[in-house]
């Protein structure tokens, strides 16, 4: 569904799932992007309005039940607003993060070091104990910065004081190889933000493999979430991995099971592996689990497999 919007105009409906703005009035919107389902986010009333789309691409709507955004500038744009159906939405700009935490949302460009520019957005926590970038899922399988596991990571982490930046991965697939020196763009993005406090890795599925194989002295540890071991040895470590990694693996993930990663797991030095119960690979309803054991290992607290 394409819907062309002048300046002043609005969309209402019922059963909204898919929002393209064309042509000249794109520039109602600051930025253009993927809609995405997100669940537990901040619901917005009919008449606020919506100041930025985030992410890049159409999407197959019939998978969509509602728009989700990462909203900045509310105030700007009269872009759409909706009758009985909500809209689901990420933090944004100085929004309350948990107890005692506030973080800024931004949406930032990086821009690697052989000349690609990437969308990204950054969770800063005021005196954040640590840094985390998010890998996302294989990107010719739909995965984006918008996937559900790093947006629960992306909303959750901050209430551990840890800051937080995603990103998408390069348009041109690069096999997972290229997709390191992105990944190194955004650690050293974050990493100039934090002041010399530490910068951890974390991937979930393909992201997990980058994540992996990503060789940057900044790295202060990695997270592997549902890692498809065995791996193509393409996406395995340039060398000897370097300091110390969580393995988190879904109790049921069909590519994956918890044996098989405690065989690649054992053969690491420093690593420990933690399970998450009740979940297949995709860890629908379970996310929170997850984000929970990133937050224990990055603020130095040791994970344990959940109940």
């Amino acid at each position: 569904m394409e819907i062309a919007l002048a300046q002043h105009d609005v969309v209402r409906a019922l059963h909204l799932d898919l929002v393209a703005v064309v042509g000249t009035e794109q520039h109602a919107i600051t930025h253009l992007g993927r809609p995405y389902v997100l669940a537990e986010r901040h619901h917005f009333c009919p008449h606020q309005t919506l100041g930025h789309l985030g992410g890049g691409g159409d999407q197959d709507a019939a998978r969509r039940l509602t728009l989700a955004v990462l909203v900045r500038h509310l105030h700007q744009q009269p872009v759409v607003e909706h009758l009985d159906r909500e809209f689901v939405a990420g933090r944004h700009d100085g929004e309350g993060t948990g107890p005692g935490y506030r973080a800024d949302v931004e949406w930032v460009q990086l821009t690697t070091s052989d000349g690609h520019v990437l969308d990204a957005d950054l969770s800063q926590v005021p005196d954040a104990r640590a840094g985390v970038v998010l890998c996302h899922p294989h990107p010719q399988y739909g995965g984006s910065r918008f996937d559900h596991v790093v947006s629960a990571l992306f909303d959750g982490l901050p209430d551990h004081a840890i800051s937080v930046l995603r990103f998408d991965f390069r348009r041109a697939y690069g096999g997972g190889i290229d997709e390191r020196i992105d990944a190194a763009a955004a650690i050293d993005v974050l990493a100039g933000r934090l002041d010399g406090r530490p910068v951890h890795l974390v991937g979930y599925s393909f992201g997990a493999m980058v994540a992996l194989g990503t060789a940057h002295a900044g790295v202060a540890s990695r997270v592997l979430i549902a890692p498809p071991f065995p791996m193509d040895p393409a996406l395995a470590s340039d060398g000897p991995l370097a300091g110390p990694t969580l393995v988190i693996v879904p109790e049921h993930d069909q590519f994956c099971p918890p044996e098989a990663a405690r065989a690649v797991v054992d053969t690491w030095g420093d690593a420990a592996l933690a399970t998450v119960s009740m979940a297949d690979h995709f860890l629908v309803g379970r996310a929170s689990v997850v984000v929970d054991l990133v937050g224990e290992w990055v603020t130095g607290r040791r994970p344990s497999s959940d109940p």
